[in-house]
């Protein structure tokens, strides 16, 4: 699977799980927040695929893989990113 078919799984998989993928211009790092109470995956539009991937597969939520069918490859990626060092911090705007 390449990196760019991966990263299709993962948007598709975002957008049923309730997270927003954004891609944006700017000078910042790709990565999740929350926004008015919804989950929100920045992508710098610079950013590489592979970035890209990392950044949705970390901003997906926890329960993502329980009573979801995902492809074995998609899988073993959300599981190794979620493996990671989660972000230490979280943007939450309420208005």
């Amino acid at each position: 699977m390449t990196t760019k078919e991966l990263l299709k799984e993962l948007e598709y998989i975002a957008q049923n799980s309730g997270v927003v993928v954004r891609r944006e211009k700017g000078n910042f790092k790709s990565g999740a927040a929350v926004l008015k109470e919804r989950k929100l995956v920045l992508i710098n539009k610079n950013a590489t695929p592979e970035i890209a991937a990392r950044a949705i597969a970390r901003g997906l939520p926890e329960d993502v893989l329980q009573h979801r069918f995902i492809k074995p490859y998609v899988r073993e990626f959300i599981e190794s990113e979620a493996a990671l060092e989660k972000p230490k911090f979280e943007i939450v705007v309420k208005y």
